[in-house]
């Protein structure tokens, strides 16, 4: 198995990747899960998810990914009453013209970064303008370029070097138009530092230092209050972190929430709610299955009562116009039990959870961007941890699941930032060898 994908559950679930070969044990976290949860798991002698006796061999997700076949469950569509879905079109053998006459989706080559990167971010800062931050150039060796491309010239420039590298950071737009990067880690371990990158300027200054140092966490900005709030994510390969921090814009300094997480979250999702709450979906180490949601009035954490169709780690979450947020795959196979190929809706009038349709092959470590057209984008990821995908999908509320064009490379662990036009400009990431991309390329709906 190659350093990419034997650590893709580690990357995501928790920090450390200079400790790749002791990854964080997921199967054991999933005893545990089916131990806890013993209704949702066809459970065996040692208590595993029974995937033919024993405990599931990551590198069997592609005869899961079997369930592709489930394709055909593309009528999963039916799921979310949107309707008979239907038989999931090829988008690679579409002509250039679809039948209304429009122009079909396409990628479009565009500049590349100054190195490699993966585990970076790329924010779209206005006016033709996307900041990307950090990232590893290699396994294990974070850096501390930024770059500045411009969408109008398809050129990159140099936006300054960090007084620390970082992977696995966040980068949140405030308000006022900056961009708060937040904790991270490098090859000396976690970063507890903050930065925040003004675009007028061009310049960089600190932004307090995080109570607890921490990656592969979520930042999610608050809209009514301007605040940024900063959850789970890890310390090192076997930790996971059930605090919770906000950052004040006005004073530049972090408080933790009055409350902590219910569990502990390495590696989750998070998406602010249409009616203000914050919803933390999934994550190493007890959170695999489950989400619960932050209140700012209250300043405290309340757990989703019903649990997800299977444990999530390196998954996405996505606000959709309904209010609804479509998750989709996990990082890691666990077997029949917990096929990689599931999508469901979280549904947050009643805080329950719906089938959203099956995906035609198992992914993890991808992006999920919801574009100007309402639809989501799904691009690329891993399906087993031994290979990365050019493949996209499409969701639209409407009609459920289809396959777009093939990216141009096979990415996982990479970004994808919405353009103002609506283009979609996919940075970065890592090949089914291990190698880091210094490549980009444009997703034109």
């Amino acid at each position: 198995m190659n350093p990419l994908m034997r650590s893709a559950v580690a990357v995501l679930a928790a920090v450390g990747l200079f400790g790749i070969a002791s990854c964080i044990d997921v199967e054991g976290a999933t005893r545990e899960v089916c131990r806890e949860n013993p209704g949702i798991c066809d459970v065996g002698d040692a208590g595993t998810p029974d995937g033919g006796g024993g405990q599931p061999d990551a590198s069997d997700a592609g005869d899961a990914g079997d369930a592709g076949d489930a394709g055909d469950a593309g009528d999963a569509g039916d799921a979310g009453d949107a309707g008979d879905a239907g038989e999931v079109p090829d988008a690679n053998e579409m002509p250039g013209v679809d039948d209304g006459g429009h122009t079909a989706p396409s990628w479009e080559q565009t500049a590349e970064m100054a190195e490699p990167r993966f585990l970076h971010t790329a924010t779209n800062v206005g006016n033709n303008r996307v900041l990307v931050v950090g990232g590893f150039k290699t396994w294990g060796i974070a850096t501390a370029s930024t770059q500045l491309y411009n969408t109008e010239t398809d050129t990159w420039s140099n936006a300054g070097t960090l007084p620390i590298a970082r992977a696995g950071h966040t980068a949140t737009l405030l308000k006022d138009g900056k961009v708060l990067i937040a904790g991270g880690e490098n090859q000396f371990g976690p970063v507890a530092g903050a930065l925040l990158y003004n675009p007028d300027t061009g310049g960089w200054t600190a932004a307090g230092t995080l109570n607890d140092a921490r990656a592969n966490h979520a930042a999610v900005l608050l809209s009514a209050s301007g605040e940024v709030l900063v959850m789970g994510g890890g310390a090192n390969t076997e930790d996971a972190l059930s605090t919770a921090e906000l950052y004040d814009p006005d004073s530049k300094g972090w408080v933790r929430t009055s409350g902590p997480l219910s569990r502990t979250r390495n590696g989750l999702a998070a998406v602010e709610l249409s009616g203000g709450g914050v919803l933390a979906v999934g994550g190493f180490d007890t959170g695999m299955l489950n989400a619960e949601i932050y209140q700012r009035g209250a300043g405290s954490w309340t757990p989703v009562p019903s649990t997800m169709a299977v444990p999530r780690v390196g998954h996405t979450a996505t606000l959709l116009d309904s209010g609804e947020v479509l998750v989709v795959g996990t990082d890691k196979s666990l077997g029949p039990s917990f096929p990689g190929t599931s999508t469901e809706l979280f549904v947050p009038g009643n805080w329950t959870w719906r089938d959203a349709g099956t995906l035609t092959e198992p992914r993890g470590s991808h992006t999920a961007t919801r574009l100007l057209t309402k639809e989501v984008l799904v691009t690329g990821g891993t399906p087993d941890q031994d290979s990365s995908l050019r493949t996209v999908l499409l969701y639209r509320p409407s009609e459920g699941w289809r396959e777009g064009p093939d990216m141009m490379e096979e990415r996982s662990l990479h970004r994808a930032t919405l353009l103002d036009s609506g283009e979609v400009l996919v940075t970065g990431g890592v090949t089914t060898s291990g190698a880091a991309l210094r490549t980009t390329e444009k997703y034109v709906p």
